[in-house]
This record gives structure tokens, sequence and C-alpha cells, in this order.
């Protein structure tokens, strides 16, 4: 059975990232492939840290989205603890130089842009606005109940276990399975 949530605009997609994602993430930027106009699932990746090589991290966040199948576009929400700077000139988001590279080499292999958000303790925004307004938190959505998906109220760390593990097939060794999953060494 397919499950179909709908968003009309920004803020009810930023409501549905939790049911897609199994969890309310954190510190974390989520990348939605989507199929025409449908998100198929959610993948997290932690935010950056300092000393990351910005192009790898893209590169491999870039690969990993094109890994699903019949993905021809991206959504991308990054959720932090840091707040917008403050300028004369408006706000800047934060990761924004991450979220312009995201965007930029997405849009280089000829994904289309569905939407790219960033959600703060002040409020939430859109990057792809040239001056962002923030957005107060309430404009956003309770999480959507999925059936078969549990309480996504906890982050990445306390969230629902079960709706990521694989089913276990019959007679696969762990091992097997270790190097199934394994990357490849170039």
């Amino acid at each position: 059975m397919t499950t179909v949530l709908r968003a009309t605009d920004s803020a009810e997609f930023l409501g549905l990232v939790p049911s897609l994602a199994g969890f309310t993430p954190r510190r974390s930027i989520v990348l939605l492939p989507f199929q025409r106009s449908r998100a198929h699932g959610a993948m997290r990746i932690d935010l950056p840290h300092d000393g990351v090589d910005l192009d790898d991290y893209v590169d491999t966040a870039i690969a990993l989205l094109s890994q699903v199948s019949g993905t021809d576009a991206v959504a991308v929400v990054v959720y932090t603890d840091e707040t917008p700077q403050h300028t004369p000139d408006g706000i800047v988001l934060p990761s924004s130089v991450v979220v312009d590279e995201l965007l930029g080499l997405a849009t280089d292999l000829g994904l289309r842009i569905v939407d790219a958000l960033c959600v703060t303790p002040e409020g939430w925004a859109s990057y792809l606005h040239d001056d962002p307004v923030l957005r107060a938190m309430d404009e956003i959505p309770a999480p959507a109940p999925v059936p078969g998906i549990a309480d996504v109220s906890g982050d990445q760390d306390s969230g629902n276990r079960t709706a990521a593990r694989r089913p276990r097939r019959e007679g696969a060794s762990r091992p097997r399975a270790a190097r199934t999953i394994r990357p490849a060494r170039p």
C-alpha cells in the first residue's frame, strides 16, 4: 500500500519531513529524492563539521541521492541549532554555503530543485529566496501520522529503530550482509 501525503506550501512540507524520515531530524541535512511530484523517502546526513572537505561532502551526498532509482528532483532541509546571522542587509541562514554547493551540483546533474529550507531555533526560512524571511515555528503543522510509522517526535538518536531496520532474509549471514553494504574502494 502506498501512502500519499500532501503539502501545499513549504510549512506543510516541513510538517511532513519527520513522517518521511521516521523521526524529527536535528543537526542534520535531509535530502528528499523526488520522482516527478512525489518524494520517495528521506535521507538524513550529519551537518558537516569543521575540517570536512566540502567538495567530498557534497559529492557523497548527491551520489547517495542519485542511488534512488528514477530521481529527477530533490528537496533539501537543514535542521540546525545555529541561529541565523542578522546583518544590515537581512539574514544569512546557517549552512548557506553547503546548501548552495548541494543545489549547484544537483542542478549541474539535471535534477530539479523542489525546495531548500532551513529550520533553526528562531524559526524557518527558504534558501531559495534572495532575502530570506524567518517564519514562526508554529506555522509548521505537527508531523502527519503515517500507517506503519511510530511516533516521530524523537530525533535520529532516539527515533523508532524498527522503522529503519531491514527485514532479515532467511539464511542470510551477517558477514555476507556486511560485505554487501560495505562501500567499494577505488
